[in-house]
C-alpha cells in the first residue's frame, strides 16, 4: 500500500510538472529549453480509444478496478479529484484537457466505459499524457431487434347459412346444380352427386338469400343482391 501511495503521489507531482511545462511552452514558445537530464516528446494530434479509469482503483485493484462493474466507484473517485487516465490496451495515458484544465469533469460520466478521445499526446520520463480537445463515447453495439410478431391467425368467417360449395368447374350458371338431402350443396354437373344426412337445417342457403351460381368458373353459393 505504501508503494501504491508513493506511485500516486509521484503521478500527481508529474501532472503538476507537466502542466507547468505546458504553460511554459504556451507562454514562451517552442524555443524554451528543456530541463537537463529529461526527455520530452510531443506528437501531433492523435485519436485514442480506451477505457476511462481512475488511477487509484486501477493501481490498487488491477482488473477488478476496470469495467462496468467498477464504474460507480471509478466515477466517485474521479469526482473526488483523483487522477484520471485512458487505458488503451496495456498502455495508460494520463488525461488533461487541451486548455490546461483537469479532465475529471469531462470524463467522469464515462467512467468504466470505452471512449474515443482526440488530442495531443506528450511523453516525459516514460509517462504519457494526452491533452484532450474532443471526447466521444464509443457507440455500443445495437441490440438485435426482436422480430415483429406474426399477425394472429383469424378464424375463417362462418357462413350465415348451413350449406356447402364444392367449387366444381363451370362455364355458366347452368353448369351448377343443387344436391344433398336439403338441397344445401352447390356443385358442378360434372361432379358425382353428393349425398348428405336428412336432418332439419335452418336456414338453408336459399333461405339466407343465396343462389348456386358460377363464379370465376367455380360453382358456389353466391349472395343475391337486392334489385
Amino acid at each position: 500500500m505504501r508503494r501504491m501511495v508513493q506511485v500516486l503521489f509521484g503521478l500527481v507531482l508529474w501532472m503538476s510538472g507537466a502542466s507547468g511545462w505546458a504553460d511554459e511552452k504556451h507562454e514562451h514558445g517552442a524555443a524554451a529549453s528543456q530541463p537537463s537530464g529529461t526527455t520530452a516528446q510531443r506528437a501531433g494530434g492523435r485519436t485514442l480509444t480506451g477505457e476511462v479509469v481512475d488511477l487509484f482503483c486501477y493501481l490498487s485493484h488491477g482488473k477488478e478496478g476496470l469495467g462496468k462493474a467498477h464504474a460507480a466507484c471509478a466515477k466517485k473517485c474521479i469526482q473526488g479529484g483523483l487522477p484520471v487516465a485512458i487505458k488503451v490496451g496495456d498502455q495508460l495515458y494520463l488525461a488533461s484537457m487541451a486548455d490546461h484544465t483537469a479532465a475529471n469533469k469531462p470524463l467522469v460520466e464515462f467512467a468504466g466505459q470505452q471512449v474515443t478521445v482526440r488530442g495531443q499526446v506528450m511523453e516525459r520520463d516514460g509517462q504519457r499524457l494526452i491533452a484532450i480537445d474532443r471526447v466521444e463515447k464509443q457507440p455500443t453495439a445495437s441490440s438485435p431487434q426482436a422480430p415483429e410478431p406474426a399477425p394472429a391467425a383469424t378464424a375463417p368467417k362462418e357462413p350465415d347459412y348451413y350449406g356447402k360449395s364444392t367449387l366444381g368447374p363451370c362455364v355458366s350458371d347452368s353448369d351448377c346444380i343443387l344436391s344433398g338431402c336439403n338441397t344445401e350443396i352447390c356443385q358442378s354437373r360434372s361432379e358425382e352427386p353428393i349425398a348428405s344426412p336428412c336432418v332439419a337445417i335452418q336456414p338453408t342457403p336459399r333461405q339466407a338469400g343465396y343462389a348456386c351460381r358460377c363464379q370465376d368458373q367455380q360453382c358456389e353459393w353466391t349472395k343475391l343482391t337486392a334489385g
